[in-house]
This record gives C-alpha cells, structure tokens and sequence, in this order.
C-alpha cells in the first residue's frame, strides 16, 4: 500500500534483523546496521501499520527472497554459457542506500565479472563513465569466443526446452495442441532449423509474473508459434503476452523540447 509516497506495511510482517529490512521473506532494503530505519514511532494509524519512507523492493535489482540477488547471479551464469566476457552494471538510484550497491558490486565480484556502478539515471552521461571505461576495457583485453546455446539442427521442440532448462531454469516445457501442430506445419516448410525467440512475460524467468527471483519447479507453457521468416526466426509464444508495445493516445516525445537556455524539459 502506498500513501504520499510512503510504503506502509503491517507490523507483524516487518522485522529489522541488522541492517536488513525485510517484510514477510522479501527483503526490502540494506543499510549499515547503525543506518537501518527504528519502527518505533511510525505507526500511522489505530490497525498496526508503519510507514517506512523510501523502502522499495530490492527486487529491482534482482534481489528478493531469503538469498540475495539470485535473479541476478542467473543472468551473469547465463551469459557465461555462451562463453562471453561482461560487465553488470547496477543501475543505481537516489533512493538505493550504500551498503545495498556495495553489497551487489560484492555479488558481482564473487561471481569473477566486472562490475560498475551506473547513475545514468540521475548524473546523465557523467553517470555511466565507469561503465564505459570498464567496457572497453573488456573490448580491448579480452576475447570472446561465442558459441550458441544449442546445435540448429534439433528440433523445434528441443530448442525451446534448452532455453527452459539453461536460462529460465525451469523442469521443462508444455505445448498446447495448437502449439504442436504449428511446430508439425513448419518442420514440414522446412523452418525447423531457425532458432527460437521466446516472448513471455518480463517480470520473472518463468512464464508466471508473480514468481520472482529465481524459481525453480516450474515449466513453461507454450501457446503457440509465430514465423518470423524475414528476420530468420520463429517466436515461440508464452501467456497473454503483447509482442509489439503499443503507444498511449498522447506520446512522451510531444511533451518533450529545449528552452532558451539550452536545458532539456518535459523527460519527466
């Protein structure tokens, strides 16, 4: 729930165990122990619940549930896999504390992968000097030697399970009747060997929105298969999912000019 701005959450679902703010089993912010918010004195009103301003989800970092930032150790582990070197870059906010960035430049580094601290968002492009620098550093000092995550001559099926099993980390793949008969119709047009675009749902590595972070036990259901010929490949179609993100009836660019002295208006 949220009032002005301040998360509000039940009593008896927040608890502060060192610098860790957690509600339920979602961790919800890091600070330095000496940092973390003191619940005393914030009930707001008779029913027990506290307002806590400017605790977000870590979860926009990946982060969420009693292990941290599993949802982003899965994606430094999946580029690996086609034998790739990378750089994280932490998207940093105002509202995000120290000790939380420290703590995911730590994850990074456990990991073996370069890591920079992006404030993009609130320096401009000063913000992501770091980043820069640390990406042409990994241009110009180490190779990659890519290979693809599976052989184009398996079967439709086969490749959509490999995706499931390696980077979604799920237990395998359901395909509707009329998913079936799509992947019958184009190995017999001789579209078998095109690899796969799976277009699901962003918010988790399922095809469920409500499981965050890393979940595991769970397959995939495929609805159907969509040709993308032109482009050399076939999507794969998971839940309700909207392909092509439509525009609102009034687009952010109208709002958007320079004025006189030279300062961008209307981003925000």
């Amino acid at each position: 729930m949220i009032i002005d701005n301040v998360y509000v959450y039940t009593a008896d679902k927040i608890f502060v165990k060192g610098g860790i703010v957690l509600v339920g089993d979602k961790i919800m912010r890091v600070y330095e122990e000496e940092d973390a918010p003191k619940l005393t004195g914030n009930v707001i009103d008779g029913k027990g619940n506290y307002a806590i301003p400017g605790l977000i989800d870590l979860h926009f970092h990946g982060c969420m549930g009693d292990d941290f930032c599993d949802n982003s150790k899965e994606a430094i582990e999946n580029i690996a896999k086609y034998n790739l070197p990378s750089v994280v870059a932490i998207n940093a906010f105002p509202t995000d504390t120290e000790a939380e960035l420290q703590l995911l430049n730590k994850i990074c580094q456990e990991k073996g992968v370069d890591v920079a601290i992006s404030k993009v968002w609130e320096k401009g492009a000063d913000g992501g000097i770091e980043l820069a620098e640390k990406l042409l550093n990994i241009l110009e000092t180490k190779e990659a030697n890519y290979h693809p995550l599976y052989d184009l001559d398996l079967s439709i099926e086969e490749k959509i399970e490999t995706i499931v099993k390696e980077i979604y980390g799920g237990d395998g793949v359901e395909f509707t009747k009329k998913a079936k008969n799509k992947i019958k119709k184009y190995t017999e047009q001789g579209l078998s060997q095109l690899p796969i675009c799976v277009a699901k749902t962003q918010y988790s590595l399922s095809d469920q929105a409500s499981l965050l972070g890393r979940p595991t036990g769970f397959t995939v259901k495929i609805n159907d298969i969509i040709p993308s010929a032109g482009a050399g490949f076939l999507v794969a179609i998971s839940g309700d999912i909207m392909r092509m993100p439509g525009l609102p009836k009034r687009p952010a660019a109208v709002n958007m000019d320079i004025d006189e002295d030279g300062k961008i208006i209307g981003l925000f």
